[in-house]
């Protein structure tokens, strides 16, 4: 009896070594049936030489995404990316396209951009900032981590657009997009640039170009994006808790049931000893 109870203690209480991060939207505000994004920065880092922004969806699925869920289930993910054949604030096949359509909330539940004057993207090359830094990671452990002020390539303005160097020699613009490097002149001299990198924790216009890094010297980190999200009603942890211990109870009042069963039909059934040839 006693392993029976040690078998139960260890189904229900004992959780598995690696953590998930479960997401929580009424906890932040959010009623049944609003719909959000996330966005969070990997916790892995990538150099910036591709010009296929599906190339950096692949690398932000190998971060342990997978371990960020909504009512159990994990969520699919794409990166927050421009290349010169994707805008990503445009590009009707990226998430991030839609970004200023809904809240977008980072993974510690504080809310990055609104539908109204704080969106993700802004209009203009100078606009308003986002509510709070992205900042945020899944950690190789599963785990919630505050990354602080780390470079996360981009590619991308404010706007969304190709990032874009200006090159004082000659008054013009050269593109400084993912997988894109860019060569200008300065004071007689030739300089290569490469991709927008922003910082993660910064609110302001920073967040998404604060500087230049070569695209085969440095690896950076990426923003990630969530699809969409849908509030739902959702059972209280502790409503589905107690529902697995009733439900655990429930089984071994059945299990010792049937062991006293056995023990009785065994005890009233006669017992007659061998008895010797005649």
């Amino acid at each position: 009896m006693r392993s029976v109870f040690l078998a139960l203690f260890l189904i229900i209480f004992v959780s598995p070594s690696k953590a998930d991060i479960s997401v929580n939207p009424t906890s932040w505000g959010l009623s049944v049936g609003d719909t959000f994004r996330l966005v969070l920065v990997t916790n892995g880092t990538t150099d910036a030489t591709n010009a296929n922004i599906t190339t950096y969806d692949t690398f932000v699925n190998t971060q342990g995404l997978s371990g960020i869920k909504y009512n159990g289930s994990s969520l699919s993910w794409q990166a927050v990316g421009t290349t010169m054949t994707s805008n990503a604030a445009t590009d009707n096949s990226r998430y991030s396209s839609s970004a200023n359509l809904v809240n977008v909330f980072n993974l510690n539940g504080i809310k990055v951009s609104n539908t109204g004057y704080n969106t993700f993207f802004q209009a203009g090359s100078s606009g308003p900032s986002h509510l709070s830094g992205v900042k945020y990671t899944i950690n190789g452990s599963g785990n919630l981590q505050d990354l602080g002020q780390v470079n996360v390539y981009t590619g991308f303005e404010i706007t969304g657009s190709a990032s874009q160097f200006y090159n004082e020699d000659n008054s013009t613009f050269v593109y400084t997009a993912l997988g894109k490097s860019a060569t200008y002149q300065q004071s007689g001299s030739f300089y290569t640039n490469g991709a927008a990198y922003g910082w993660a924790d910064d609110w302001r216009q920073q967040w998404c170009k604060t500087g230049y890094a070569g695209i085969n010297s440095y690896s950076n980190r990426m923003y990630a994006m969530s699809e969409l999200i849908t509030v739902v009603a959702v059972p209280e942890p502790s409503t589905l808790l107690l529902g697995g211990i009733a439900a655990a109870a429930s089984g071994v009042r059945v299990w010792m049931k049937r062991r006293r069963r056995l023990a009785t039909a065994k005890a009233s059934t006669p017992h007659h000893p061998n008895r010797p040839a005649a």
